[in-house]
């Protein structure tokens, strides 16, 4: 089923609040999926079991570029907003500013784009 930006948007917003942290590898790169129930925004969109094991190191541009199946779902959305939600996660610090950053860099994307922030309790 295709997703709209909103429904995106809060697979996103919800399923990386609701975890806590960022997906990363042991290096700190951005992960779509991390093996440990972490996932990115983009990978949250993903249907579960979705393997990203060939992925993870692509950017959800390449991934769009490929016509990649992992995100088809997506494909009705503009990619230039799924580049920007993915930099809502992985334009972020690790560690404790984490929350507080991906919250900010995705209400401000939110408000960009007129979506609604969901409730997330």
């Amino acid at each position: 089923m295709k997703m709209t930006l909103q429904q995106a948007f809060n697979a996103a917003y919800i399923g990386v609040l609701a975890q806590g942290c960022k997906s990363t590898n042991a290096f700190g790169s951005c992960l779509y999926d991390d093996g440990k129930g972490n996932k990115c925004g983009i990978g949250h969109t993903m249907p579960e079991g979705t393997d990203t094991t060939e992925i993870n190191f692509m950017s959800v541009a390449e991934l769009l570029s490929a016509r990649h199946p992992s995100i088809a779902h997506l494909s009705e959305i503009n990619p230039r907003d799924l580049i920007d939600l993915q930099d809502c996660h992985d334009k972020t610090y690790l560690g404790a500013a984490f929350i507080s950053q991906f919250t900010a860099n995705t209400e401000r994307f939110a408000e960009q784009r007129e979506l609604t922030i969901p409730p997330t309790n």
